[in-house]
């Protein structure tokens, strides 16, 4: 007998990628087991679609570039991870999984709560 399990959004953390650079693609396919709500910053976002990760946000500076369907394009005001965690908050999504090459905890200080 299977086990079914229904996933709600918002359920499972967003997965927030930032760059892919010495992070295992294992690590990544479990990530995206559970088909989370996936944001990455538009300097990735050929090498994500290549990887063929359905994009569900791209942090962009401006909007002039083809993506996937039904993907959302959000206009960076400069800093594409704050951006990128603003949305995550003004969405309601309570936890996220942030894959990037480079941290500094003052710059998710605020998004801790």
């Amino acid at each position: 007998m299977s086990s079914h399990h229904i996933i709600r959004e918002k359920q499972e953390p967003a997965l927030l990628i930032m760059s892919f650079d010495g992070f295992s693609s294992e690590n990544l396919g479990q990530l995206l087991e559970w088909s989370p709500t996936v944001i990455i910053n538009h300097g990735i976002y050929e090498e994500a679609d290549s990887y063929g990760i359905k994009i569900d946000v791209v942090i962009a500076a401006d909007a002039d570039f083809a993506v996937q369907a039904n993907t959302k394009i959000v206009l960076s005001e400069g800093d594409e991870l704050e951006d990128g965690l603003k949305y995550l908050t003004s969405e309601g999504y309570p936890a996220v999984n942030v894959i990037t090459g480079e941290f500094a905890l003052k710059d998710y200080a605020l998004f801790v709560d």
